[in-house]
């Protein structure tokens, strides 16, 4: 089992992962990184100003239909049309485009990883970002809220579909924790 996140002598942070629990991690980001797409490289601009109209020309799409898109990116005055659109148009690529990238990282960190994983400060709130990310995409997807009866002692009547996934949900919450509390 995982060893929870600790900062060493070093001012690192370390985690040990088992095998499995990197093949899983690999999945959930794998995941996350379909959901939220590839990162979007900036374009170089002639100066400051030129790169933010460049931005706000960018036409924006959300999916339609996506809890866990939805979860990740909500819509900001959802009541105001014009203003949710503007924000948007304004913000949205460059937030997807930061999570996409802070995904990619974990990744490639993660598959590099032989269950020894060492995080500098930036590398491990970025680990937290993620791994807060992957538990909001399975909460969303399952439905779990905090004081969800599914857990605890009502968990007799889960399937094994729904129980693997509180299950995971829970493991996560655990990484979640143990992270924060390094990074406050």
């Amino acid at each position: 089992m995982a060893t929870a996140f600790q900062r060493g002598r070093d001012g690192c942070v370390h985690a040990h992962f088992e095998a499995k629990e990197i093949s899983l991690l690999v999945v959930l980001a794998e995941q996350l990184s379909e959901i939220v797409g590839p990162e979007r490289k900036p374009t170089a601009a002639a100066d400051d100003f030129e790169s933010i109209i460049a931005g706000l020309a960018v036409e924006v799409t959300r999916p339609t239909g996506d809890p866990v898109y939805d979860r990740l990116f909500p819509r900001v005055h959802a009541e105001d049309a014009d203003i949710a659109d503007e924000f948007d148009r304004a913000a949205l690529e460059s937030l997807r485009s930061g999570r996409a990238a802070r995904t990619a990282a974990f990744l490639q960190q993660v598959r590099m990883s032989d269950g020894e994983v060492v995080l500098s400060a930036e590398d491990a709130h970025k680990w937290l970002t993620v791994l807060t990310d992957v538990r909001l995409m399975i909460g969303t997807s399952i439905g779990i809220r905090e004081d969800d009866p599914r857990r605890g002692e009502g968990s007799a009547d889960l399937n094994a579909h729904e129980a693997l996934y509180l299950s995971v949900y829970d493991w996560l919450s655990w990484l979640d924790r143990k992270s924060t509390r390094l990074n406050s």
